[in-house]
């Protein structure tokens, strides 16, 4: 990757520029980065991915945080105003330190770490819940063309804000009657964050604002090569703190 950009900056100026002089200019200009706190009541989306970094063999989580509320209309199509508030190549550890310090209220987050505790309200994104009970429907043995159905109920009853609540309850306990263990089990630990959206104002109620950075992210860090966690993380902040940041609308 290095090699690359030093070929790229030898056609751009004339000259060269030492692979380790860029990695000491992007370890400088991360750590001058000074990233936003949310406001009270902001909703802050979290997700993390795996990336090629570090000597795991799947390589290290990378988190990142943003907060998301929907923007002007531009061409008639929805946008989304975002700024970065964390990103970390490593743990959840960080992130859950990290969204304390900061003070935030109110966190939607895709269940793959446990964030009780870490804001006042915690929203489960809905696609993530419904799609991810195939999985555990997967555990419990169900075939694959009967899994759609199952979610499909699922989706339909998170959707429901008069009677979902409700609903959702009875339709664990019928799952568990089947014999649906694994299945019931998924929802009845995301039943506390399932429908926190009813109680308090959230600006997005799942993570879809986050998938486009999140599918950025992925980009960025495919690079046919392993990296190390910190310069990975190095990378990526100044990065996206000059794409959510700095930009003079941060609409996307």
């Amino acid at each position: 990757r290095q090699r690359q950009m030093c070929i790229r900056d030898r056609h751009l100026t004339g000259g060269t520029i030492s692979a380790e002089s860029i990695r000491r200019s992007l370890a400088q200009q991360a750590s001058q980065v000074v990233l936003p706190k949310p406001m009270s009541g902001q909703t802050v989306l979290v997700d993390a991915t795996k990336v090629k970094a570090g000597s795991k063999e799947r390589g290290e989580p990378v988190y990142l945080a943003i907060t998301a509320e929907p923007g002007p209309a531009k061409h008639r199509r929805p946008t989304c105003r975002k700024q970065l508030v964390h990103l970390h190549v490593g743990n959840a550890k960080p992130l859950k330190r990290q969204l304390k310090a900061m003070g935030a209220t109110h966190v939607v987050h895709d269940g793959g770490e446990g964030l009780a505790g870490c804001a006042e309200h915690i929203q489960r994104c809905r696609w993530h819940l419904g799609h991810q009970l195939k999985h555990y429907l997967w555990m419990d043995g169900v075939p694959h063309d009967f899994r759609s159905a199952f979610k499909e109920t699922t989706s339909n009853i998170l959707s429901d804000r008069g009677k979902g609540p409700q609903r959702y309850e009875r339709w664990q306990t019928n799952l568990k009657s089947l014999g649906l263990i694994n299945a019931a089990g998924h929802l009845k630990n995301a039943a506390e964050e399932a429908f926190t959206h009813l109680k308090e104002p959230f600006a997005y109620i799942d993570t879809s604002p986050l998938e486009r950075e999140m599918r950025e992210l992925n980009r960025r860090a495919d690079v046919g090569a392993r990296w190390t966690p910190k310069g990975l993380e190095n990378v990526l902040k100044v990065m996206f703190h000059q794409r959510l940041n700095e930009t003079s609308t941060g609409v996307t």
